[in-house]
């Protein structure tokens, strides 16, 4: 279950809410790819959980440099997050 979102436009994106900042934020053929990563995302109860879903396994989450866990939704742009005793925290999406 996700616990927190880093900014509220991936929030908005995870509630299926299309606000002009999320268009603005991300390009538009990428919000369903994005929501359904944030839906199975929500799904997971453990990190290994992660790497049994055929869509990720063959992108497997990785560190980056501050900490946190990223799954790539398309080219630049990407999902991260920080897993915590409790599941996924401080999501949001950055090219």
């Amino acid at each position: 279950m996700l616990k927190s979102f880093a900014n509220q436009e991936s929030e908005d994106i995870f509630h299926g809410i299309n606000t002009h900042a999320i268009r603005k934020a991300l390009p538009t053929h990428l919000l369903k790819i994005a929501k359904r990563r944030l839906d199975i995302l929500n799904c997971c109860e453990t990190m290994d959980s992660l790497s049994l879903i055929p869509s990720i396994r063959s992108e497997a989450p990785v560190r980056d440099a501050h900490g946190k866990f990223s799954i790539p939704i398309d080219g630049n742009w990407r999902i991260a997050f920080r897993w915590d005793k409790d599941g996924p925290a401080d999501i949001e999406i950055k090219s």
